[in-house]
Formats: structure tokens, sequence, C-alpha cells
């Protein structure tokens, strides 16, 4: 399929918050140096981001050797701090598609006091499934706080930013690759099973695409569906203290969304 248009590649590392801020950096460097001779509004119309999926992620990671769980950076804290860093840059009518999964329905996630997230998960699974719960939950405070509609300083009414979450489903990709040795040749022979790569990004490419969904969010899509998510996915409280930890996890503040002007 010849596709019209370019494309061009940058470095970014999830678990390396350094790289997220400078991926970011560059992304809004280039809309300022447009906006210098022309309307930042039209130039973000015209040249904002329009489209941002978070679907990077690892499986069966081993904790770090400070027992930080790796897959909570990378999956749930990178993500988020690259989708705040990005959305003063992202034009109107833009979409942001967070990509979980159903594991997301065996995860859960609890606070102590001081609201920190209790416990780190001694077993891959539960630490993975907690990061898919994370993604749902980031999904539902970033529809909270980002109106598919905004009012300008006119007090016309503006599309905003949709967000939705997705699961692609049991998909035959390099994910796999942290199993141990005996974990991926009992994988082996239920690959067959699987979706192909293709398959996989189906749900992905209705929630970028579908027209159907144009102007409003939608927490969890399977299959081209909505399906409700967990009943913690749906907790607004869980939602809002997992966004206020995390964003102390990542070294942002509530103060920096009032600067900035997009919550």
């Amino acid at each position: 399929m010849n596709l019209p248009g370019s494309s061009e590649c940058a470095r970014l590392d999830l678990m390396d918050f350094s790289s997220v801020r400078e991926f970011a950096r560059k992304q809004k460097s280039e809309l300022s140096a447009l906006e210098k001779n022309s309307d930042p509004k039209e130039v973000l119309a015209s040249r904002g981001v329009k489209l941002l999926v978070n679907n990077a992620g690892v499986m069966g990671v081993a904790m770090g050797a400070d027992g930080e769980d790796h897959h909570l950076r990378a999956n749930h804290l990178g993500p988020f701090l690259l989708t705040r860093l990005m959305i003063p840059a992202m034009a109107p009518a833009s979409r942001i598609v967070n990509v979980s999964s159903r594991a997301h329905f065996k995860g859960s996630i609890a606070f102590d006091q001081d609201g920190h997230i209790q416990g780190t998960p001694s077993w891959w699974w539960p630490a993975y499934a907690r990061s898919k719960l994370c993604n749902v939950l980031m999904t539902a405070e970033l529809r909270r706080r980002l109106p598919v509609l905004k009012e300008d300083a006119s007090s016309k009414c503006q599309p905003g930013i949709c967000v939705y979450g997705v699961s692609p489903g049991p998909v035959a990709t390099s994910l796999f690759r942290y199993f141990p040795w005996w974990m991926q040749w009992l994988l082996q022979p239920l690959l067959p099973l699987f979706r192909t790569p293709t398959q996989g990004a189906e749900s992905s490419m209705f929630a970028a695409t579908s027209q159907t969904l144009e102007g409003r969010s939608v927490l969890f899509i399977h299959d081209n569906k909505h399906v409700e998510a967990s009943a913690q996915g749906r907790d607004t409280e869980l939602a809002t203290k997992l966004w206020a930890e995390t964003s102390r996890l990542v070294g942002l503040g509530s103060e920096e969304d009032k600067q900035q002007g997009y919550f």
C-alpha cells in the first residue's frame, strides 16, 4: 500500500523520564518556531499533534535491583508523563489512545494514608495487571479533565481532546520476550491462536480513526466495542488519587497544570 506523506522517527525511552521530557521538548519547540510568524491557534490547528497512541509496554520483566516495579514505570509512569507534556501541543479535535488490556480486571491498587501506592508485587503477573489497571484509571481521569468541547476566549465551543482506552486482545508480538525460556517454550504451541500484530492493532486504529467515536471519549474498548471496565477501573476516587501520586512520581505538580491552562 502506497500512502502519501512522510514519516520521521525520534528516540523515546519510556523508562527514562529525561528521554520523555526531551522528546516532548523537541515537539513543542517545533511548534514554537512556527508560531513566531503565524497565529499560534492556526499553527496548533494545522501542525499540532492530532493523535497520541500510548502503545509501548513490557510484560514479564523482573523487578529493578532497587525493588522498583518496571511494569509500572514502563507501562504507566512513562506514558503518563509523555501524555501530560504533549497535551499543550495537541490540536483541536485530537485523540489520545491508551492501550490497556483485559488483564486490568485482575489488577488492583491501593494507597496509604499519605496517598502513595501501597506495596510492590513480588511476581510479574499482578505487577503487569496493576499497570494495565493504571492505564484505565489514567484514561478515566483524562476523560474527566479534558472536555471534548471547550470554551475559548470568545465563549465559543471548540473541539477539545477525546480519550480512549483499548484492549488489543492476545497478540503474537515480542511482548513475551522477557519470559523465561521454559515459559516461551510452553507458549509456542498457543501462538497460532493469538491475533497477528495487524489484527491486534485493530482496536487502536478504531479508537484513533472511527467517525462513530467523534466528539466523545470511551473508557474501555475491546473488539471495537465499548466494554465496561472493571469496578476499580471505574472508581473516580482511585483515578484521582492515582493522578496525584503519578504526578509526584514523575515530577509534575498541579500548579503546572494550572499554569499551562489545559486543565
